[in-house]
């Protein structure tokens, strides 16, 4: 009974911290426009205009006007350029391809290759994981320094996921359940439909394989 307990407490705290990785300004678990937006020019080789990048994302016409205005916003904010009528990341410094380590507390730290053993690995927040999970191969961009000296970045994009098959704890719930992963440095749960779940117990042991890695809404589903 006391087992029980403590499961169901540590769901509790994992889907806790895994709503609020995941919270952000997107509808039906998607990302928000501005965020699309950058991931969508971070990997641009080129300036993009207006037109392109509603035409990469697939926006109809009537969002031109919110479009406009959004890029307006992020080039006040300095997230993004503007050069002849066209649209750039904010810098092309500071980009790096890094390795991220998650932490039992949900911020993470990341080793940037060709990274020099005297240096710090570069501390990533919660709210700058953009998806990322422990081990995954990702792209980041230097944001600043900490007040302790130590640089701070944000995953711009995802290049390759370290965990695709993770074991855990089974909770029941009425429309399927969730994984509570065994291992602490996950800090989310992954939601598992009745129809994918073998009809496993609460409680039970189980091996899931993640289907839908989820996005800043929204955890993984497997």
């Amino acid at each position: 009974m006391v087992k029980k307990t403590s499961r169901r407490q540590r769901f509790d705290r994992k889907n806790h911290k895994s709503r609020n990785r995941f919270r952000r300004k997107g509808s039906a678990g998607e990302p928000s426009l501005g965020e699309r937006i950058l991931f969508l020019l971070s990997g641009q080789k080129e300036p993009a205009s207006m037109a392109v990048i509603m035409q990469e994302l697939a926006l109809p016409g009537s969002a031109r006007k919110a479009v406009k205005e959004l890029l307006t916003t992020l080039v006040k904010e300095k997230k993004i350029r503007q050069k002849n009528k066209k649209f750039l990341p904010a810098t092309n410094e500071g980009l790096g391809r890094a390795t991220v380590a998650l932490t039992s507390r949900g911020f993470g730290f990341a080793t940037v290759e060709g990274q020099k053993p005297n240096e710090k690995d570069i501390f990533i927040s919660s709210n700058n994981l953009n998806g990322a999970s422990h081990g995954d191969t990702v792209l980041i961009r230097i944001l600043a320094a900490t007040s302790r000296g130590r640089r701070e970045g944000q995953v711009v994009r995802i290049v390759k996921r370290s965990v695709t098959t993770l074991c855990g704890v089974y909770v029941a719930e009425t429309k399927g359940g969730h994984l509570i992963p065994d291992d602490p440095k996950l800090p989310f749960t992954v939601f598992i439909p009745r129809a994918k779940s073998r009809n496993a117990e609460n409680g039970t042991a189980v091996l899931a394989r993640i289907t839908e890695y989820g996005t800043r809404d929204k955890g993984p589903t497997g």
